[in-house]
């Protein structure tokens, strides 16, 4: 098991996982995933996610933790790349 750090990877890293589906064709959006805990993170589903808190906490609301993840663009991706394949 790897710790994830600085804090700041953390929350790139959450955006990246739930783009994941998006990015690869899987669904249309990070919401039509039904298998992603995003759906948990902006209040779609309850009950599946044990704590998104930890990851939310960064953000003022769920709203702007949603921003967050849909303005990603490729620039970003590439800045976290390393950090995925370490």
């Amino acid at each position: 098991m790897k710790l994830v750090a600085p804090d700041n990877y953390l929350i790139h890293l959450s955006r990246y996982i739930h783009l994941n589906p998006a990015l690869s064709n899987l669904a249309p959006s990070p919401e039509d995933w039904i298998f992603s805990s995003y759906r948990d993170f902006i209040g779609l589903r309850s009950g599946k996610l044990p704590e998104p808190n930890i990851i939310l906490s960064y953000f003022d609301s769920v709203e702007a933790y949603k921003k967050f993840v849909l303005d990603f663009t490729v620039d970003e991706l590439n800045e976290i790349r390393p950090f995925l394949d370490e």
